[in-house]
């Protein structure tokens, strides 16, 4: 394939990815003729736009929250740094944080195409392979890809990391051993599963260059993977630090529980760790039969990286939040073994060896292209609702009703909402206003004291009551009956005073404006004595506390 032609569909195909990409919010325009909001597919956009949006204000010590503001302060458990920049440098535009995921999921997360197929084609030097493999992976994760940051910006930028790795990994040149190492030092703060893996995936670089026999060069691409991780160390420091500081406090070992943090030394998919063990062993062995060849190396490190990473557990005793987190990764560290036993040209080592054995060696390129297939197809099913739209269920969340609603409280005063865990997506992605619960509160370096309390006070208007079981079902990593029972019980305490007077829990948290979402909570009851209406619309209203 000629170099002109490579780019001209490569191209093409960065094209395609961000029309696809701007289709839903074209066909959200057009349904709603221009005066709704932009879709919110999952309450993961809400939480992280909700980041964007408090660096959008200028709220910059306030980034890792974006919820419940400085009424009381409080800092998210997890890093913020892409929701930084991208508020940052769209501050002066006057934008919405849902504006700016949008234009950057149309015009930057395309370019995972031009990142991935670079990398490829560094590692195969084959541009036929580069575009089908680049192509490929896109379309399995081309749902994943559409949500705010993590993976929009997070996975590109994690796919760049890799290429620039494999660039030293061949050539190295100080600068660029300059430039990844900073990169590197910067992913853990962006998401705990790509530094993770990227570092993991160095690492066994390097072990895989010293043993290995007839590399060129061996010593000084050792030298250059080491300067990398040391550069990436001394940038990273400041996050690590912080980060090993915040374990020590009481209040973390509570938000790590709320957050999943489980204590297991069990596998969490038993299915998924035979495929992925055997899709070990079989490279193994292709890669020994195969003499050991150079560009095994980076595949191989690949997938030994992210074993290491979905399996850690197995030493320390703790599954980071979901290991399923790593699946991306996962597919990757697959798809580049698949690509590189399909561009071998295997021969077996024995001139004349017999049939059964040469049947045998001749099979595991096909074994080992079949078992990542597995992976492959699983996540193209698992990340299907990327085709919802054909299906016309492109927007799950009822509330596009709300858009006069939250035009009405974005009135350049801050103020705290309450509103159900829903509808305050609404409220911290489009207003300048906080709220006092999201579902995504438990993040926050809160105790479940305000945790409980911020939800209940939420429900008040609920005649049944706050729903306590699920309450209790979040902050428990076994999801045992019992042990939610007793977290009923405990939160059914806290929220006693809550529910009797309202009142004080109101000042407590600086509540200023309800937002009732009479759609969505029909059931709900609002308390004359506390809140005035002030506004009201088709499926809403506005109340202020009196």
């Amino acid at each position: 394939m000629s170099e002109r032609k490579y780019w001209y569909i490569l191209i093409s195909m960065i094209v395609l990815v961000a029309i696809i990409f701007a289709l839903p919010h074209v066909v959200t325009a057009v349904r709603t003729n221009g005066e709704g909001l932009i879709r919110i597919i999952s309450t993961d956009d809400g939480y992280y736009q909700a980041h964007v949006r408090a660096a959008l204000l200028g709220r910059y010590g306030e980034v890792t929250n974006g919820m419940t503001g400085g009424n009381p302060a409080a800092r998210g458990a997890a890093p913020a740094f892409f929701e930084m920049i991208a508020g940052t440098v769209f501050a002066p535009l006057g934008l919405k944080a849902p504006q700016v995921m949008m234009i950057l999921t149309i015009f930057v997360t395309p370019l995972i195409l031009l990142f991935l197929a670079s990398f490829l084609f560094i590692l195969f030097e084959d541009r036929r392979i580069a575009l089908v493999g680049s192509g490929l992976y896109t379309l399995v994760f081309l749902s994943t890809l559409q949500k705010p940051v993590n993976m929009s910006l997070s996975l590109p930028f994690t796919i760049l990391c890799l290429l620039l790795l494999a660039y030293i990994w061949k050539k190295q040149q100080p600068l660029t051993i300059v430039i990844t190492g900073v990169l590197f030092g910067i992913l853990p703060s962006t998401f705990v599963w790509s530094w993770t893996f990227v570092w993991a995936v160095t690492a066994w670089l390097i072990i895989l260059t010293f043993f290995a026999p007839h590399i060129a060069d061996k010593r000084r691409r050792i030298l250059s993977l080491l300067a990398v991780l040391g550069v990436a160390f001394i940038v990273a420091a400041p996050f690590l630090k912080d980060l090993f500081l915040s374990t020590g406090d009481p209040i973390f070992a509570e938000a790590a529980l709320r957050s999943t943090l489980v204590h297991s030394r069990s596998v969490e998919s038993i299915p998924r760790t035979i495929i992925l063990t055997l899709l070990i062993l079989c490279s193994l062995v292709l890669v020994h039969r195969a003499k050991w060849k150079e560009s095994a190396l980076f595949p191989l490190a690949a997938l030994l990286g992210i074993f290491a990473c979905m399996y850690q557990n197995l030493v320390h005793g703790v599954i980071l939040t979901f290991s399923s987190h790593y699946y991306p990764f996962v597919c990757l560290s697959g798809l580049l073994m698949m690509l590189w036993a399909w561009s071998i040209k295997f021969i077996p080592q024995r001139p004349q060896p017999r049939r059964a054995a040469a049947g045998f060696v001749l099979l595991l390129p096909l074994s080992v292209i079949g078992l990542a297939s597995i992976f492959l197809l699983a996540g193209l099913y698992d990340y299907r609702s990327a085709w919802d739209i054909i299906r016309g269920e492109y927007y799950i969340r009822n509330i596009q009703h709300l858009a006069p609603a939250v035009q009405f409280l974005d009135d350049g005063y801050r103020s705290a909402v309450l509103t159900d865990k829903v509808s305050a997506h609404m409220v911290t992605t489009w207003t300048d206003d906080d709220v006092l619960f999201t579902a995504y509160v438990k993040h926050l370096l809160v105790s479940n004291q305000e945790y409980a309390e911020r939800y209940c006070l939420t429900e008040i208007f609920d005649p049944s009551g706050p729903d306590l079981r699920w309450l209790g079902s979040e902050v428990t990593e076994d999801q045992n009956p019992l042990t939610i029972a007793q977290w009923q019980e405990t939160f059914g305490d806290i929220c006693k005073p809550v529910l009797k007077n309202p009142a004080t829990f109101l000042k407590k948290y600086n509540v200023t404006f309800l937002l009732w979402n009479e759609k969505l909570r029909p059931e709900w009851k609002i308390d004359q004595r506390l809140f005035t209406q002030v506004k009201s619309g088709e499926g809403w209203s506005v109340w202020k506390v009196r």
